[in-house]
């Protein structure tokens, strides 16, 4: 699977809308009527500006680990990070 292509960030929330710094790039947030559209906006700004970092310090906290025995809470969080490193890349 090729990674997907997207609009780079960092995006900024405006009003019920997300866009790029240059304002190059808009995108409309729809959402119910009793949702608060700036609220959604602002919630996925935060994600898409913070994926990458979140993503790194994930990779790196599994080189931290070290490799044999692992205790069964240890072996559980290391199974978490991995899902979340897969499912932040779209392979799960």
């Amino acid at each position: 699977m090729s990674s997907p292509t997207h609009t780079p960030g960092p995006w900024i929330a405006e009003q019920n809308m997300i866009r790029q710094p240059n304002g190059s790039k808009r995108r409309r947030i729809v959402c119910p009527p009793d949702h608060d559209g700036m609220q959604d906006a602002a919630f996925i700004v935060r994600a898409c500006n913070a994926h990458e970092e979140l993503v790194k310090a994930l990779k790196a906290s599994l080189l931290a680990i070290p490799d044999g025995m692992l205790s069964t809470n240890q072996a559980h969080i290391v199974q978490q990070i991995r899902h979340a490193i897969a499912k932040a890349e779209g392979k799960e």
